[in-house]
């Protein structure tokens, strides 16, 4: 919305001032889409950009627990979380625990068994 007046003197618009007002009012609106598609653009790439991160760290892990370890550095990373930690199901599947990944062998989310001695992972941001 665009609101002209004349607060010291009283003015009414020609037609040509009012197709003028227009024309930059409706400039203005596409330029300011223009800019939301652009920052929206810049969202994409940067989740884009966080899937392919992710899913190098996770392809170059040689094994499910430091699989484990990098997906949490690189989501305390990219969210900027101070810290991160997976949890795994018990083998009861009755309560979840802080993982410990080397104990953690069919998936983080449902373990096959309780993962003893669990300890919370630390991940630094950097």
């Amino acid at each position: 919305m665009l609101i002209l007046d004349h607060l010291k003197t009283l003015h009414v618009f020609t037609d040509e001032e009012i197709r003028l007002a227009t024309t930059l009012a409706a400039q203005a609106a596409v330029a300011l889409e223009k800019a939301r598609l652009y920052d929206e653009i810049q969202q994409r790439l940067q989740q884009t950009e966080t899937l392919l991160a992710v899913s190098q760290a996770i392809g170059s892990a040689p094994d499910l627990p430091e699989a484990v370890r990098r997906t949490t550095r690189e989501m305390v990373r990219i969210l900027g979380a101070d810290t991160g930690v997976a949890w795994c199901m018990t083998g009861g599947g009755d309560r979840f625990i802080p993982s410990r990944a080397t104990t953690c062998r069919v998936s983080c989310a449902s373990c096959s068994r309780a993962c003893p001695s669990p300890r919370t992972t630390r991940c630094s941001t950097s």
